[in-house]
């Protein structure tokens, strides 16, 4: 290990210098996770009012380690009558669940930045969600 490098508490290795462009850490060794990976994400055109429906850029990402080489698949699709970005971001994720299942994938760990809706998952009742309007996504989410 070179003296410009550190370990974190987990192990993994940071630099000491910070990426220009994005004012972040690089991590140069990638964080070991087992099994499939699911990114998720959307996006929706800023400026609307609350209470407009809007379309939605909806992303997801599989990474599958479990095959050799590794399984890359990549999915965007767009959604209509999207409320909030919370429903957006909560729509992503059920259509992600339901492709995972189609692929007969195990072992899956699915990646949101919404913390909001993270949060609500990692609670043991899912039955009030945070926006009604996004139920019909998280219902068979568990």
């Amino acid at each position: 290990m070179s003296s410009s490098s550190t370990r974190n508490p987990h192990g993994d290795t940071l630099a000491n210098r910070r990426n220009p462009q994005m004012n972040r850490f690089i991590l140069h060794m990638p964080a070991s996770m087992p099994g499939v990976r699911c990114y998720v994400d959307s996006s929706t055109p800023p400026g609307h009012l609350q209470l407009t429906t809007r379309m939605a850029g909806l992303g997801i990402f599989f990474v599958n380690t479990q095959v050799q080489p590794v399984q890359t698949i990549y999915i965007k699709a767009r959604m209509s009558g999207a409320h909030s970005v919370l429903m957006a971001e909560a729509a992503a994720l059920a259509v992600a669940a339901l492709i995972n299942q189609s692929l007969s994938f195990t072992n899956t760990t699915f990646l949101s930045d919404c913390q909001q809706l993270v949060e609500f998952l990692n609670q043991p009742d899912l039955t009030h969600p945070p926006d009604w309007r996004m139920k019909c996504f998280t219902q068979n989410l568990s």
